[in-house]
This record gives structure tokens, C-alpha cells and sequence, in this order.
């Protein structure tokens, strides 16, 4: 079966700010949703590329958004 990972030439980066504050969810979806994907790019990324990982934040809302350089959905 494939395992997903890092290829590589896979550049990771993470432009949360540290002082993001705290968002009311599930965590155990919120880390599913996360996990599923970091998984998605990475596999759409087999000979490595860019992940990035970002948020910010207004007075309602806590944003974080990942994007890739992989090969996008058909």
C-alpha cells in the first residue's frame, strides 16, 4: 500500500502566527479534516514540491488554510 511522505525535495512551511487565538471546534474532526489534507497534497506531490500551512484571524473568525504545488484534482 502507499504510505504518504515527504519526497525528497518536499519544502514544509508553516505561517500560522503564534498568537492566533483559539477556535471553538471539534478537534477530533478538525485534526481528521487536517490530516486527510496534509495527506491529499502530499500524495499529489510524489516528486516533492511546496506545502504551506497558513492563518490568520478577524473579531468572528480563525482561518487556516494549507495549499500545495501538487497536480490538483481532475
Amino acid at each position: 500500500p502507499y504510505l504518504p511522505g515527504l519526497a525528497s525535495h518536499t519544502r514544509v512551511t508553516n505561517a500560522v502566527p503564534a498568537d492566533l487565538p483559539p477556535a471553538y471546534a471539534d478537534r477530533t474532526l478538525l485534526a481528521r479534516a487536517l490530516t486527510n489534507l496534509v495527506e491529499n497534497a502530499l500524495q499529489a506531490m510524489p516528486q516533492g514540491g511546496d506545502l504551506r500551512c497558513a492563518g490568520w484571524a478577524d473579531d468572528t473568525h480563525v482561518v487556516v488554510t494549507l495549499t500545495d504545488t501538487g497536480i490538483g484534482m481532475n
